[in-house]
């Protein structure tokens, strides 16, 4: 593949031909190119976290993933407080203490498969305690579903008869 070069002394770069060139952030990190995939993602995901912003929350604690990385950047880039969590599991009890102490609910965000599965805990716990805890859970998309794909736990409907609030 042929190296591109431009301006006097630069350095060499290489890249697939008809790929464009990543492009430098603000703050000079380097952002790839996005997929117009991706930025309707990006666009539903703005949309999704501008909603539970209205609603009333206030703080999520994200655990990254890379199919959930429009939901953490629309978070990043909302007015909410963002907390990151590496791990699913204390990030979910990390919400729940939050959502206890402030009297709002506060969202957790994660990737697909078993990532989800590790806020169960926390999730039944906020049920019983009657305390506000909103999951946004990535999932694969529907055409890898069932095929063996890596992390196969599937999302759809994963909390919905578990976790819903607890009747009187």
């Amino acid at each position: 593949m042929p190296a591109a070069r431009t301006g006097r002394g630069a350095a060499t770069e290489r890249r697939a031909p008809g790929r464009s060139r990543a492009k430098r952030t603000p703050a000079g990190r380097t952002r790839p190119p996005a997929s117009p995939d991706g930025v309707a993602n990006l666009r539903w995901a703005e949309a999704f976290v501008a909603a539970i912003v209205q609603a009333g929350v206030r703080d999520a604690v994200v655990s990254p993933g890379s199919r959930s990385a429009p939901l953490a950047l629309a978070i990043d880039r909302s007015p909410l407080r963002a907390h990151v969590a590496l791990d699913e599991r204390a990030g979910a009890y990390f919400a729940l203490g939050l959502a206890k102490a402030s009297r709002r609910p506060v969202a957790l965000a994660c990737t697909s498969g078993t990532a989800a599965a590790n806020y169960f805990p926390a999730l039944l716990e906020a049920r019983h305690a009657r305390v506000p805890l909103l999951a946004l859970t990535a999932d694969r998309p529907a055409e890898l579903r069932g095929t063996g794909a890596p992390q196969s736990c599937t999302g759809t409907g994963q909390f919905s008869r578990r976790s819903a609030p607890a009747s009187s």
